[in-house]
């Protein structure tokens, strides 16, 4: 017997090995979830999964017995899941400046925050830039259109949320160490939570003809006096409502003048 053929056997029977435990592992894990889902059995649970169970089931018949059906709900699958897919990748970068968020101004070195902030803005800056002139949007965010419909209010909405945790992330800092002064209307201490919604509040207030804090009966989260929160105000204005609301301009009128167009054609 060779070495070679010594080598292939041991190969075959670690890889037997390996498959042997790895179908342990998950029946093992299978009969976990089943023991589980008995031990802490609930009848709605048992209604929620017959339900399910019945609508996979119908929809399988509908595929074996209807091609056309089939073409249907295979493209509905497919435009689900691309759907899925770039909400959970517009996602991500919101919820990565979520996460640093409380960990910057939680710090108490004014060198790490004034460090984390600057690359912050320049990231942010650069993002913004990208979208601040009609030219740039065009040359950006049409290749984004061509690669999905939703590309470009992903990164629209990416550039609002991370600008709204940047501003407040701020002003928060500045508040805490008693360089600006906020007021909670209802006397409580101001928190982080409270100054995200004081500026969430001014990007809704800020859309034109809208009127939505007027609509849903939400007053302004917090008040202030002082000249410098008001600068504040208008550079987060300046610098992120208006190329935002811009581009989800710029997003809709070339969605209508492509939809004239191919109904033209």
């Amino acid at each position: 017997m060779t070495i070679e053929t010594i080598a292939r056997k041991l190969s075959t029977t670690w890889k037997q090995i390996l498959t042997t435990i790895a179908t342990l592992i998950f029946t093992g894990w299978g009969l976990w979830l089943l023991v589980k889902f008995v031990m802490e059995f609930r009848l709605r649970d048992l209604i929620g999964v017959a339900i399910v169970i019945a609508v996979v089931s119908l929809l399988a018949v509908f595929m074996v017995y209807s091609k056309r059906a089939a073409r249907v709900i295979e493209s509905g699958f497919t435009a689900y899941f691309l759907f899925l897919g770039w909400a959970l990748a517009a996602l991500v970068p919101v919820n990565l400046f979520y996460w640093l968020s409380p960990l910057i101004i939680s710090s108490s070195r004014v060198w790490l925050q004034l460090l984390a902030f600057l690359i912050w803005g320049s990231l942010l800056a650069l993002g913004l830039s990208i979208v601040i002139t009609k030219k740039r949007r065009r040359n950006f965010l049409a290749p984004m259109v061509r690669l999905s419909w939703f590309a470009p209010v992903a990164y629209a909405f990416n550039l609002l949320m991370i600008a709204i945790l940047f501003f407040s992330s701020v002003t928060y800092v500045l508040v805490e160490r008693r360089r600006l002064i906020l007021n909670d209307p209802r006397g409580i201490n101001v928190s982080a939570e409270a100054v995200r919604d004081f500026y969430s509040w001014h990007f809704l207030e800020a859309i034109p003809f809208a009127k939505v804090n007027e609509t849903l009966r939400w007053k302004e989260p917090l008040t202030y006096e002082s000249g410098w929160v008001g600068l504040l105000l208008l550079l987060f204005q300046i610098t992120v409502i208006l190329p935002v609301v811009a581009a989800f301009a710029w997003y809709w009128k070339e969605r209508n003048e492509d939809g004239k167009a191919a109904e033209e054609t």
